[in-house]
């Protein structure tokens, strides 16, 4: 993209700007978003279920 945009406007300033805008945009799409859905609880408790499991059966 960056060479396409200097061979056709002999400047890179142009291609930055487009990078800048869709950066912007990129943000703001992930600000949006919202909170992770699965709270850490059920997380910590599945990790704990897998420690036991492979502690019994021994093997991973």
């Amino acid at each position: 993209m960056m060479g396409l945009a200097f061979r056709r406007l002999h400047s890179y300033g142009p291609a930055l700007w487009a990078f800048v805008a869709f950066m912007l945009v990129a943000s703001a799409a992930i600000l949006c978003l919202g909170p992770y859905r699965y709270p850490a609880e059920a997380r910590a408790k599945a990790t704990e279920q897998r420690a036991v499991d492979t502690t019994v059966t021994g093997q991973a």
